[in-house]
């Protein structure tokens, strides 16, 4: 499993299709992250009709004139790749390649397009409160800590490779630790009690970060403390001291990782 289990495409105004993830879910609406992060995620109403499923397609399509398609492109240089709808105009068949029109633009807009580009119009499978599943759980102020500071993405993909989980992800808007999947609710009973084991794990090493960082900020404080004429040996000290706490920290983080590595797994087996 993986993040690429819960793509969807979402319409923007112009009409085209952009690629995002789900990232939670809720009984009205779905929260989504565009892909490369190019908007900020949003929240949008399962009503509204604007995500859909990836349109499924034979890659080997005969296309033809007239025929209403979608076209893999841009407005402009610096803007995300999206599908817009056009209209097949001329096909060029010593190049393989297709002349379209787009829909709602006039004729100088028309492009050659390579045939990689085009995908036939379908049915569009809208996102519905049952396209995903997820499990949630609060976390404390020390592993909300740990994650902002950046430390989770080991954790996060060791969990995720064992737990069968699509992705795993902090929502600072309700302070929990949220996991998808495209699982059925029968498995994902199965994906919790992997969390429940990875949270137990996740607040002994946040606990662990946490103490590190109340070390090293008392070592700071005595670094401006120090007489000048002892200058040179608290250097000394101090650096022999955060190597010291730097190699302990690393040494217990991958330990305990390790360990609940294990634990996730023989859940999973039993």
């Amino acid at each position: 499993m993986s993040k690429e289990d819960l793509t969807i495409e979402v319409i923007a105004s112009n009409r085209a299709w952009y690629k995002a993830y789900v990232v939670n879910i809720h009984p009205h609406a779905a929260k989504c992250e565009f892909e490369n992060l190019w908007k900020e995620p949003r929240i949008i109403s399962y009503h509204e009709k604007k995500m859909r499923l990836p349109p499924r397609y034979d890659p080997n399509h005969a296309f033809k004139v007239d025929d209403n398609v979608e076209v893999l492109s841009k407005a402009k240089e610096g803007e995300p790749l999206g599908w817009w709808p056009a209209k097949i105009v001329l096909e060029r068949a010593d190049l393989g390649n297709f002349v379209i029109g787009y829909a709602g633009f006039d004729y100088s807009y028309n492009e050659i397009v390579e045939r990689r580009r085009l995908r036939p119009v379908t049915v569009s499978n809208f996102v519905t409160p049952n396209s995903f599943h997820k499990c949630e759980e609060e976390v404390n102020a020390e592993v909300k800590d740990f994650i902002l500071e950046g430390g989770y993405d080991k954790a996060k993909q060791a969990f995720i490779r064992h737990s069968g989980a699509s992705d795993v992800s902090y929502d600072s808007d309700t302070n929990k630790l949220v996991v998808m999947s495209k699982n059925t609710p029968q498995v994902m009973k199965e994906v919790k009690l992997c969390l429940d084991n990875h949270l137990n794990w996740l607040r002994d090493v946040a606990n662990l970060f946490s103490k590190n960082l109340q070390v090293e900020r008392g070592l700071g404080n005595t670094k401006h403390s120090t007489h000048p004429l002892h200058t040179n040996n608290h250097h000394h000290c101090n650096t022999r001291l955060d190597f010291m706490m730097s190699s302990v920290f690393s040494q217990s983080l991958w330990a305990l990782l390790l360990v609940q590595e294990d634990r996730t797994y023989r859940r999973r087996e039993l």
